[in-house]
């Protein structure tokens, strides 16, 4: 259906040929052979010539059965060795989702996929990886955060209990990140990660870049609103170090890609047209992103 062809049956045709025109030459040597025994008198022909021409026509003939027989035998392998790859293609193309098909397609030509396609199916397959569950609530995604042809894995749970996840490959392994409660936003191909929460006693953001496989902190702010209601005074970190909460946007706002921030009384919410968060991506259920990183392997 994808246009597949068996490569490897390609120079079978090119050996029968190569057979097929070597019992055709011994043929004609024999021919020869005869012809010339035959009239070499004009009566009849002697015991030696026949002798002759009996040993020349009995190789030819055994020469001709041998490559016949050679012929058939790699003619016999090659319908094996065809149907047994055709077969086996047949059941790893239809053990897959037409979905997970069309996803795979986008991946095809990635570099090291059996390698990085092994690495993240072993890390969501470890249940406590990250301290987070991957198994329920959430959706998975493949998609190019930094700028190499390998994508991330990425993984998106609605609710602020467990939290998103990101892992990258490297050396057979992957490096991962992920916070209960903690949602991310990237820029593709750029690498850089926003880290977000907005929980009601104070929200948290860390911008990564991601670059050779590593994480780097650009920036972290923990920021909580004044609340008159409750005599509360504004609350704001940037770096570890106190601030307001415009310094720290504006800081925010120029390690995620120089974007704008909106003006939200309450929350610092950076606004980057070319962010996507996991759910833009082609997302899966869990056990189709299980079944798609088998498929790639």
């Amino acid at each position: 259906k994808k246009g597949t062809k068996l490569y490897a049956l390609a120079p079978i045709p090119f050996l029968l040929l190569l057979l097929h025109s070597e019992a055709d030459a011994c043929e004609a040597t024999a021919v020869a052979g005869l012809y010339s025994a035959t009239v070499g008198t004009e009566s009849s022909i002697n015991s030696d010539a026949m002798a002759s021409t009996g040993a020349s026509t009995g190789a030819t003939a055994s020469g001709m059965s041998l490559g016949v027989k050679i012929a058939i035998g790699i003619s016999a392998i090659a319908v094996v060795i065809g149907g047994v790859f055709g077969i086996k293609y047949f059941i790893h193309y239809n053990s897959v989702s037409p979905e997970i098909r069309e996803v795979a397609e986008q991946f095809a030509s990635s570099s090291s996929k059996k390698e990085w396609a092994e690495a993240y199916h072993a890390a969501i397959s470890n249940d406590s990886a990250l301290g987070i569950s991957w198994k329920d609530n959430r959706v998975y995604a493949l998609g190019y955060v930094d700028d190499d042809d390998i994508p991330e894995l990425l993984s998106r749970e609605d609710t602020m209990q467990n939290g998103d996840g990101i892992w990258t490959y490297i050396n057979e392994g992957v490096n991962g990140r992920g916070c209960p409660g903690y949602h991310i936003e990237y820029i593709p191909r750029q690498g850089l990660i926003h880290f977000y929460n907005e929980s009601e006693s104070i929200e948290s953001h860390v911008i990564y870049q991601l670059k050779d496989a590593e994480y780097v902190e650009l920036a972290s702010v923990d920021y909580k609103p004044a609340d008159p209601s409750n005599m509360t005074y504004e609350y704001c970190y940037l770096n570890g170090q106190m601030s307001n909460k415009e310094e720290a946007a504006n800081a925010l706002a120029t390690a995620f890609g120089n974007c704008s921030v909106s003006n939200d009384d309450k929350h610092i919410v950076l606004v980057n047209n070319s962010a996507k968060r996991v759910n833009s991506e082609h997302v899966l259920s869990y056990d189709d992103m299980l079944a798609l990183l088998e498929y790639l392997q």
